[in-house]
């Protein structure tokens, strides 16, 4: 085999592994577009809706934008607003709060998707994270606990159920004084 053969052999064996690393990157970059237009046609159209809905709840809505941060959420809705879109959309009630700088207590929920929509594990999770909060607001303390962690074994990085069963924890240790059910959130 002469030298040029060789280099013609190498060239060709170069060239179809860029093209095959090329066609995979596409495959790749394609999956990636598709999974983020998934998202975009699930929530654009949500918050769209909320947005339309939310004229008469705005100022209170922006006081509950750190709430997601401190229950691990994405969108939270007050209860007016979520009145007015729960025949649009699946929701779970998280707690009763009253933000920082605020004096009136607040329903929230977290948006689980359209109506209709939801796969039945996250159906099943909302309603035994359902469970848990009214073990909660009634002080039953360990019924709680156990509610929220089967919600942690469904699915383990749920944030809601990981700050209620943390919380039901600690009221078993030391109950709150005068409880009302409605927890204090110390900033925005």
């Amino acid at each position: 085999m002469t030298v040029r053969v060789k280099i013609l052999a190498i060239s060709a064996s170069l060239l179809l592994l860029f093209a095959v690393v090329l066609v995979g990157s596409v495959v790749m970059q394609k999956q990636s577009s598709d999974k983020v237009a998934a998202i975009i046609d699930f929530h654009l159209p949500l918050a769209a809706a909320i947005a339309d809905l939310d004229v008469a709840t705005y100022e209170y809505e922006l006081g509950l934008e750190g709430v997601n941060k401190v229950y691990g959420t994405t969108v939270i809705l007050a209860e007016e607003t979520h009145g007015l879109a729960q025949h649009a959309i699946e929701a779970r009630e998280l707690d009763v709060v009253i933000v920082a700088g605020k004096s009136e207590p607040v329903r929230i929920f977290e948006l689980v998707g359209r109506a209709g929509e939801v796969e039945p594990p996250v159906l099943e999770l909302r309603d035994l994270y359902v469970e848990g909060l009214e073990a909660y607001r009634r002080q039953g303390w360990d019924a709680a606990e156990r509610r929220f962690a089967e919600c942690l074994r469904l699915r383990p990085d749920d944030g809601p159920a990981g700050v209620l069963r943390g919380r039901s924890v600690g009221f078993r240790a030391a109950p709150p004084p005068d409880w009302d059910g409605v927890w204090r959130l110390a900033e925005k």
